[in-house]
């Protein structure tokens, strides 16, 4: 989850919560406080290299769930 900072206090540890790893980008004052496009950029390329073993591990976790199984088999069809 990418998180602007400054931002509200309360983004990143709700984040945590929901087991995301939030990845904090600082907002400058030259840039208005705006988020640039290289910035998102390379938050985006921290989260995905961070996220990987998450995403390994939940989707690990939704296969061996018989319901999650059964909802791939619907979707398949």
């Amino acid at each position: 989850v990418i998180v602007p900072v400054p931002s509200f206090v309360c983004y990143g540890p709700l984040a945590e919560m929901a087991g995301a790893t939030p990845v904090y980008v600082e907002l400058r004052a030259e840039d208005e406080f705006r988020l640039t496009a290289q910035q998102l950029k390379d938050a985006m390329a921290q989260a995905a290299a961070g996220d990987m073993e998450q995403v390994k591990k939940t989707v690990s976790a939704m296969m061996a769930s018989p319901e999650a199984k059964a909802l791939l088999d619907q979707l398949r069809r």
